[in-house]
This record gives structure tokens, C-alpha cells and sequence, in this order.
């Protein structure tokens, strides 16, 4: 939630005073803002130059080409002839060491009379120039009086502007925003704040708004400096709250063993750089971990980050994001040297419950706990069946180097085993994007851009996979408790049903069951 501190910076921005529907139209398309723009909008639509006013000169001492603020008095009006409109309204001011002439084009003469009233004095601010040897001031900036000097900012922002706004208008509207910024509580460190010279957050806004000089609107300056480092710390602390936010959300643990990876890098024509294996070890790493991965694989054009993310695709791809759950009754000894025999095949097709643990073996499994419930193909012959045939190959051999021993009496043994497979086709949607947005990075910090293409579109691409389930049961006989519990899923290849990837994924779920000497 905000704090209410910052409300009225969140306040539209037709709540300042002289900002009307129209005006507000005009900021909306100033800002972006299609909803309405607000008053920190204008606070952060900061200046792109000066105006430097701070020169007073005598007549005789003003440099033409120059901006100057000088003090005249009025000495007469000159309005263009009868029926010759666009002919300059001239209007001749001087002072104790020369003459000026004030040139306006398409001017209300009631106006100009009113502005420069003959006999008075006034301070005239704008760009001199020479004119048929006469110094001249066309159109002036600023024209006050005594009492309007002392609000003239001698050094004038200069905004950016959409069609239709004029500068007064916009800094009025400004300014009104700048009276409204409340007093923030300090956020930074006070000895970083000490030792870069930064002002308070509020100070640096308004010296950016209001400049005593002109280098206090660039880049280097103290407020702007101020101004760009809250923002590129405030992004990269929102970035990091969204990061941990969403790696909070569980994943899956992707660890395998390279073999896919080992064939790629011993195909390639070239060896892999330092960088790029560091990469493929930071990948390896998030990969192997509970959450959500992260990560951003940048590199110039031609620094090899495609090879990076093929070998990255191969440690998911190869089979190497397998899926193993182990559950087992503490409480029942497995010891080296104990008998097994193959369940009994039941008569009936109903979920059994043996200790009042459900049986998942050829029964309505749950494999992961929050996933909907499948029910798995039943075989009439599993010995017939070539997966089903593979899959017992490997259980009895594993089983065997684990020192317990196959009986063919279900009778005499202790331990009945039972098991099951499932080969699932799958079908996916993936929204590719076209024309991805660029990183662009300047003095406010980084940001994304359309680049040269226009926004970003999307491409929706199906894709199709395979897995494969292998669920494991080993019960206790004749006390009818579930001793030991495995399932092992993983994506399929074209050859992940062959005898040798069978025999790595039992060996792989069975890796917890260890029988006592």
C-alpha cells in the first residue's frame, strides 16, 4: 500500500491551480498518461536546457547574438502604417548610454501599449541582435516591472513541449507541482549522501526545477546525480523484491549428468571460452535448485551465447530433469539378505489399501501430491509387454546389487515388489516474442525500447513431448505396510525406452533404498 505521504504526488494534475480540462489534455499527451497525468509526472518531466538571464549590461556594453535582461526607458511607439498589417510594431526604449528597439510582428496594439507604457521604466529580458546598425531585442522573453524583477529567475528551465502548450503554461503548472512536494524522509546512507555531496531528495527536485545556475540541470550536477541514483536504486530494488517474489514460487530441480552436453562440446569445431563455461556452470547451478531460475545470458554479437543456451536446452532435454519422490515406513527393517517375489497380480481392479496406505501400483495413483489423479493402462500379460519387460530387467538387477534376493514363492518371501509405467504425449504452447525490446541505458538509468522494428509482437508455436513415470512399491508381507515407496518421471527422447536409459532411471529411484547389514 502507499504510503500517504506521497498521495498528493499521485493527485491529478487538474487539482493545480489554472489547469482546466484543456490544459489537462495537453499534459496528458506531454506524459504518456492516456488515464490522466498526475502531479509527480511533472515532476519528473525535467528540464533539457537554460536560459541564462543573469547578465545586466548597459545598452552600449550588450553583446548582439546574446541574451540579455537590461533596464530602458520608453521613449516612444511606432505602429505599422494604415493598410501594410504585416509591418513590425516598433517600440524605441534607451537608457543613459544608448537606444534599443523592440520589434514585434502581428502585435494587438492596446496590448503593447499596455505593456510598455511611455515615459515608464521597465526590464526588458530576451536575444539581442543587430538590425540596419540598430540594436534591436525582437519579441522579448520577459517584460516586468520593478516589482516583477525581483520573481524573474535569472536562470530559466527550458521543458520539453507538445503541440499546443507553451512554456508558461507548462511551468506554471510546474511550479504549482513543486509546492506540493512534501518533506520525504532520507532513505540513503547519510555518509554516502556526505561524501557525493547529494541534496535531500525534495532539494535536488527543486534545484533541478529552479537552477541558480545553469550546471545544475547536468547530468553531473549534485541534485540531477541525486536524481538519477534514487532511480536506478529504486528499479533495482524493485527488481529484486519482484525476483524474490517470484522465486518463492517452487520449481523443479533439474540435475543431470552432462552425457548430452559432453556429445555437443566434443562435436564442435572449436573449444568453449572461460566465459562461456562459467555460464553453462551458473545455468548448471540454478537448474539444480528448488526455485524458479532467473537468469540473463548477455553477450555481444558473435560471443557465443547460442552454443551456451543449446547446451542449456541439453541439460533439460537429454532426460535430465527428472522428477524423483521417495516415501518409506521407518518403522519397517530392510536388511541385505531379505527375500522379495512380484505381487501377486490382483483379481480385482479396485484401489487396494494395504496399512491404510494406498497401493499405488497398477491403481489410481497420485505421483505428485497437488496433481489430478490419472489412472494408468492395466496389462493383462505385463511379461509381454517390451517396456514392462525392460522395466522388470531392471528392477531385479538393482535389486540384486542391493543385496536382497528374488524368490519365485510369493509364500516365502518377505517382501512383495510391484511396480508400474506410463509413457504420457504432451502438447504445448509457447508465445515466442518478434521483435523483442532492446536494453537501452542513458542518465536515468536503463530501460526497455521498441528498438528500430516497432513494438513487440508475439508468435504462439505448439510443441510435443513425451514422458515417462515409473512408480515403485515394496510391501512388507504378511503385515501389509508399505516398506518402500519410489516414482521417477522425467521427459522422454527417441531412445529413452531402450534397456540402458530404463536401467539408469530404476537405478536413479532406487538410490535411497538402502538395505542394513
Amino acid at each position: 500500500m502507499r504510503p500517504s505521504l506521497l498521495n498528493p504526488l499521485f493527485a491529478s494534475v487538474t487539482t493545480l491551480s489554472g489547469v482546466g480540462p484543456k490544459l489537462d489534455k495537453l499534459l496528458r499527451r506531454l506524459t504518456g498518461r492516456d488515464d490522466g497525468a498526475r502531479v509527480a509526472d511533472l515532476l519528473f518531466h525535467l528540464p533539457a536546457g537554460t536560459i541564462d538571464r543573469r547578465a545586466r549590461p548597459k545598452l552600449r556594453d550588450v553583446v548582439p547574438g546574446t541574451v540579455a535582461t537590461v533596464e530602458v526607458t520608453i521613449d516612444r511607439h511606432r505602429a505599422p502604417p494604415p493598410g501594410r498589417s504585416r509591418a513590425p510594431y516598433l517600440v524605441y526604449a534607451s537608457d543613459e548610454t544608448g537606444d534599443l528597439v523592440l520589434t514585434y510582428f502581428s502585435a494587438h496594439t492596446d496590448y503593447i501599449e499596455k505593456l510598455l507604457p511611455i515615459g515608464e521604466r521597465r526590464y526588458i529580458s530576451g536575444m539581442t541582435a543587430l538590425y540596419d546598425g540598430m540594436l534591436q531585442m525582437v519579441h522579448p522573453d520577459r517584460v516586468v516591472d520593478e516589482a516583477g524583477l525581483a520573481k524573474l529567475p535569472l536562470v530559466e528551465p527550458v521543458y520539453p513541449l507538445t503541440e499546443g502548450l507553451f512554456a508558461s503554461q507548462l511551468r506554471r503548472a510546474i511550479e504549482g507541482a513543486i509546492d506540493r512536494l512534501p518533506a520525504l524522509p532520507e532513505w540513503q546512507d547519510p555518509a554516502y549522501l556526505a561524501r557525493e555531496g547529494f541534496p535531500s531528495f525534495a532539494d535536488a527536485l527543486r534545484l533541478v526545477h529552479r537552477p541558480a545556475v545553469p550546471a545544475d540541470i547536468l547530468p553531473t550536477s549534485p541534485a540531477w546525480s541525486r536524481l538519477a541514483y534514487d532511480e536506478l536504486l529504486a528499479g533495482q530494488l524493485a527488481l529484486g523484491l519482484m525476483r524474490a517474489h517470484m522465486r518463492r514460487v517452487s520449481g523443479r530441480r533439474t540435475v543431470g549428468d552432462g552425457r548430452l552436453r559432453e556429445r555437443i562440446i566434443a562435436a564442435l569445431p572449436y573449444s568453449l571460452t572461460a566465459s562461456q563455461v562459467r555460464a553453462l556452470a551458473d545455468i548448471a547451478a540454478d537448474l539444480g535448485q528448488p526455485h524458479r531460475m532467473l537468469r540473463l545470458l548477455q553477450g555481444d554479437v558473435g560471443s557465443g551465447k547460442t552454443v551456451v543456451a543449446l547446451l542449456a536446452c541439453a541439460a533439460v532435454f537429454a532426460g535430465c530433469d527428472e522428477h524423483i519422490v521417495v516415501d518409506r515406513d521407518p518403522s519397517v527393517r530392510i536388511q541385505k539378505g531379505m527375500t522379495w517375489a512380484w505381487r501377486p497380480q490382483p483379481q480385482h481392479q479396485e484401489a487396494r489399501t494395504e496399512g491404510g496406505r494406498k497401493v499405488i501400483s497398477r491403481d489410481v495413483i497420485t505421483p505428485r501430491g497437488d496433481r489430478q489423479q490419472r489412472e494408468f493402462p492395466r496389462y493383462e500379460d505385463p511379461q509381454k509387454d517390451m517396456v514392462h519387460q525392460r522395466t522388470r530387467i531392471a528392477i531385479e538387477q538393482t535389486l540384486a546389487s542391493k543385496g536382497l534376493t528374488q524368490v519365485s514363492d510369493p509364500g516365502a518371501a518377505d517382501f512383495f515388489v510391484d511396480y508400474q509405467v506410463s509413457v504420457e504425449s504432451h502438447r504445448g504452447r509457447v508465445a515466442e516474442p518478434v521483435n523483442p525490446p532492446v536494453l537501452v541505458c542513458g542518465y536515468y538509468g536503463c530501460w526497455q525500447s521498441w528498438g528500430y522494428w516497432g513494438p513487440t509482437g508475439y508468435a504462439v508455436r505448439t510443441y510435443h513431448y513425451r514422458t515417462g513415470l515409473i512408480i515403485f512399491d515394496l510391501v512388507r508381507r504378511g503385515e501389509d505396510k508399505l516398506a518402500f515407496r519410489a516414482t521417477y518421471e522425467k521427459p522422454l527422447d527417441w531412445n529413452g525406452l531402450d534397456q540402458q536409459h530404463v536401467n539408469s532411471g530404476v537405478k536413479r529411484m532406487l538410490r535411497d533404498l538402502k538395505p542394513q547389514n
